[in-house]
């Protein structure tokens, strides 16, 4: 008889401490890798909700400088543009040409209010329209939409015009506003300066026949006083009149530059009436010049350098 002995078996697999370690290793990748996909999200979340909070204000300012520029008085005791509320509402009137509700195949002259407000935590824009000049500032607006969200709530103007010169009727508007949106951690902060083009339409100036029509100046008309002294570089003081022709000119703050020789340079304001001027050094070299009106109609194009009549072309802005 043959006795058969046990022979050893060979097993294979994983202990229950090999698994466990596996599981916990499994674990911590799969946390890790939440967390890089909950993060990811989150900034991607985040950066959608900050470029559309800036889309929507620069949409805002965009749509805000369109009526501002195009803004122009309706009357002469109302400005083209009025700020109220303490900052926080707008008014900005403005004039166009349009068939009339009447008969259509005519045209007429439509005017409209645009307005800006705060209510609660939106900017909202609203407009109304009338043929009649006497009856636009007193128009009531029921068409509000809303142009901003979640405005951080306060006593923050939004609108300023305090920049401006009570006489001058070209306005600079400063707006300033600070956005909160629920889904961001911080706020939005964003400024700027909205300059009217000019204080009466274009279209008023060319039409209108009464007395305060446009009336452009002509030229400027430069002589010394009592003469002119060149000889040498050791000469004395030399006084200059300027004039501006026609005397019934509308600008008031036309300014001229003008460089004299390399080291020098005269500027002066020139009202409606002949002003002085006293040059230090004799020697005079006519190299450049500038000229700026306040009122944003005309440009200047070039300029004539004869000494004694200088003569300034205009290009409608």
């Amino acid at each position: 008889m043959q006795v058969m002995g046990n022979k050893s078996k060979k097993q294979k697999g994983f202990t229950l401490v090999e698994l466990l370690v596996v599981l916990a290793l499994l674990g911590v990748a799969m946390a890790g890798a939440f967390q890089f996909f909950h993060y990811t999200q989150t900034s991607y979340a985040l950066a959608d909700t900050r470029s559309a909070v800036l889309q929507e204000i620069d949409l805002f300012f965009l749509q805000m400088e369109k009526d501002i520029r195009s803004a122009s008085a309706p009357n002469s005791s109302t400005k083209a543009i009025a700020i109220s509320n303490e900052g926080k509402e707008m008014n900005v009137y403005s004039s166009r040409e349009a068939p009339s509700a009447d008969n259509s195949s005519v045209l007429t002259k439509v005017f409209t209010k645009t307005s800006y407000r705060l209510n609660g935590i939106d900017i909202q824009r609203g407009f109304a329209s009338t043929e009649n000049a006497s009856e636009v500032v007193s128009l009531d607006i029921d068409n509000w939409q809303t142009v901003v969200s979640y405005i951080i709530p306060g006593d923050k103007q939004l609108f300023n015009d305090t920049r401006n010169d009570e006489e001058s009727s070209r306005r600079l508007i400063d707006v300033n506003i600070i956005v909160k949106h629920p889904k961001m951690p911080t706020s939005i902060s964003m400024q700027t300066s909205l300059l009217s083009r000019t204080g009466k339409s274009t279209t008023s100036i060319i039409e209108s026949t009464a007395s305060n029509t446009y009336v452009p100046v002509q030229s400027i008309t430069i002589t010394p006083d009592p003469t002119l002294t060149l000889s040498n570089r050791n000469a004395v003081n030399t006084t200059y009149k300027a004039t501006v022709v026609p005397a019934n000119a509308t600008n008031k703050n036309l300014i001229w530059s003008q460089n004299v020789g390399s080291a020098f340079k005269i500027s002066f304001t020139v009202p409606l009436t002949t002003i002085e001027f006293t040059l230090a050094e004799p020697f005079v070299e006519f190299v450049g010049y500038s000229l700026i009106y306040d009122d944003g109609t005309f440009e200047i194009d070039d300029i004539d350098t004869k000494f004694d009549l200088m003569f300034d072309r205009f290009t409608t802005r």
